[in-house]
């Protein structure tokens, strides 16, 4: 049986009635779990200690800054990361590797994953196919609320004909979707206003988990 069509074993479980989807909580990780695009999407929150993770490799990439703030961030993606790989596989040990374009992939070909990290909200997808996810928290694009600028500078053709184009949740919901489509595609240099979200394989939702607004978008 496929591990895509396996429940999990969560302690509670939340409906976000507005946006007609289902998000489970596991209170004992205290992480959500939705299903987007054929992946499996955890999201968690960034933590004040680090410690040790399971690949040597993703160890020394959590470390090589010397910003803690970063390395928080980082690590708690990676640990989300172990915990999803758990629930569907069983296992929490595996190796990774970064391509040409550095992006990192599994070793085993059977498994791809995507990962993002906020300020505060962190995510992490798996699915058995090319995958993207991206966080967007809402508060980071209030400075950007009305600015033409902005929103041509992100922006292709097609978008800048949006209605509500300049208000923040629109710009985040933008942001996110061109973030997620690019780390789907895996393509090396991230230029906004060349990704395409009209039309593309991605969904979003909107979403208040742990008192933070956040778009989350997930593309293949």
């Amino acid at each position: 049986m496929s591990p895509w069509a396996g429940a999990y074993p969560l302690k509670i479980f939340a409906v976000c009635a507005t946006i007609k989807k289902m998000l489970m909580y596991n209170s004992q990780n205290n992480i959500y779990i939705a299903t987007l695009q054929g992946a499996k999407v955890y999201l968690g929150v960034v933590g004040e200690q680090t410690g040790a993770l399971c690949s040597r490799a993703r160890n020394d990439y959590v470390q090589q800054t010397g910003d803690k703030s970063l390395q928080r961030r980082r690590y708690a993606v990676w640990k989300l990361l172990e915990q999803a790989l758990c629930d569907v596989y069983g296992r929490r040990e595996w190796q990774f590797y970064a391509d040409a374009n550095g992006k990192w992939h599994c070793t085993d070909k059977n498994v791809h994953f995507s990962l993002s990290h906020g300020d505060k909200i962190v995510a992490a997808a798996l699915c058995d196919h090319s995958v993207g996810v991206d966080v967007a928290e809402i508060s980071r694009f209030s400075p950007f609320e009305g600015d033409d600028r902005f929103a041509q500078r992100i922006c292709t053709d097609r978008e800048l004909a949006l209605p509500r184009l300049r208000e923040r949740e629109t710009l985040a919901r933008l942001w996110a979707s061109k973030e997620a489509i690019f780390k789907a595609k895996g393509d090396r240099a991230f230029v906004p206003d060349s990704v395409e979200t009209i039309g593309a394989s991605c969904e979003t939702l909107s979403l208040t988990l742990w008192n933070e607004q956040i778009v989350l978008a997930v593309a293949h």
